[in-house]
């Protein structure tokens, strides 16, 4: 099994960390489509670590950037940020 270094892999688990919180949001308010989307754009995240190639940073970033852009309100979340820019908290 090959995978992702490990700053990527720490910021892949706190962006999954982050989309549970959002997907709890997004239930509770019965906003489905965007439930939807937003588990297109992660659940793939569980898959590249697993066989990581260095490719997969690119497809998980415009998957999460393809959210963003048709959800502009979860830039909360900041998902982007913390896969290219930000440390990530210690949780």
């Amino acid at each position: 099994m090959i995978e992702p270094p490990d700053d990527i892999k720490n910021r892949l688990l706190f962006i999954q960390h982050r989309a549970w919180h959002e997907v709890r949001d997004l239930a509770k308010t019965g906003r489905n489509e965007q439930l939807c989307d937003l588990s297109d754009a992660v659940e793939g995240i569980a898959a590249y670590m697993s066989r990581w190639r260095n490719e997969d940073l690119q497809m998980i970033r415009f998957n999460l950037q393809t959210y963003l852009d048709k959800y502009p309100e979860s830039r909360r979340f900041q998902y982007v940020e913390f896969l290219d820019k930000w440390d990530i908290p210690q949780f």
